[in-house]
């Protein structure tokens, strides 16, 4: 939740991400290092499509002629409801 409430908020994904990697110790979580990393790359991804700040997003709202947030939230929003279930039970099943 923390890295998409702050790339909603405008800041890029790779500078929360790569905050995060360096902040967060697996083993104080409980979790092995590869659920950590699977888990941020996850995060990136629904980032990316979520955020209205998103490059890609941008341009799609340019080109539709439609705000970013709705680009990332209705355009994207059940997409990445699926895909962070999806992801949240691989990652289980690899820890």
């Amino acid at each position: 939740m923390i890295v998409l409430v702050l790339t909603y908020m405008g800041i890029h994904q790779i500078a929360v991400v790569g905050a995060l990697a360096m902040q967060l110790q697996p083993a104080e979580r409980g979790i092995t290092s590869i659920s950590l990393a699977l888990l941020l790359l996850l995060t990136w991804a629904m980032s990316t499509s979520l955020s209205p700040f998103s490059g890609l997003n941008l341009m799609v709202s340019r080109f539709a002629g439609i705000s970013g947030v709705q680009v990332g939230l209705r355009a994207n929003g059940m997409h990445m409801s699926i895909v962070a279930i999806v992801g949240v039970m691989i990652i289980s099943f690899v820890s």
